[in-house]
């Protein structure tokens, strides 16, 4: 599961410095931050779309 979950972040990061063309070393992404706002956002669509029947 470890393993499943840093690929995940891996393709997360990975597409947020091509979509934005960043330097591999320009930006730092935290995977704590980034994690959090996934969380805040799972939480939210939780809420507003209703469960399948």
């Amino acid at each position: 599961m470890a393993a499943l979950a840093y690929n995940v972040l891996s393709v997360i990061a990975t597409a947020l410095k091509s979509c934005h063309e960043l330097d591999a070393g320009e930006i730092e992404i935290s995977p704590y931050c980034l994690a959090t706002e996934i969380r805040a956002h799972y939480a939210g669509m939780m809420i507003a779309v209703p469960a399948a029947q």
